[in-house]
């Protein structure tokens, strides 16, 4: 999630987030022309020291909850 959109406190995480997902992407259309599949795992919401500074990070934990399959 703090790849794709802005959250305070977020910082240097969300930087790092979206350079892994551009990396897989650019690796996967590089690759793929030789048959080789790349692919990332988004686990979602974890409680870490980086999620402790989000402040309604409790919402964003009951919404994925609610919202996952």
């Amino acid at each position: 999630y703090g790849a794709e959109k802005v959250m305070p406190h977020y910082n240097v995480m969300g930087v790092a987030k979206a350079a892994l997902e551009a990396s897989v992407r650019y690796l996967a259309v590089d690759l793929g022309a030789r048959k080789i599949r790349v692919n990332a795992i988004s686990a979602g919401p974890i409680k870490t020291l980086a999620a402790s500074g989000i402040g309604d990070f409790r919402y964003i934990l009951k919404w994925n909850e609610y919202n996952s399959p």
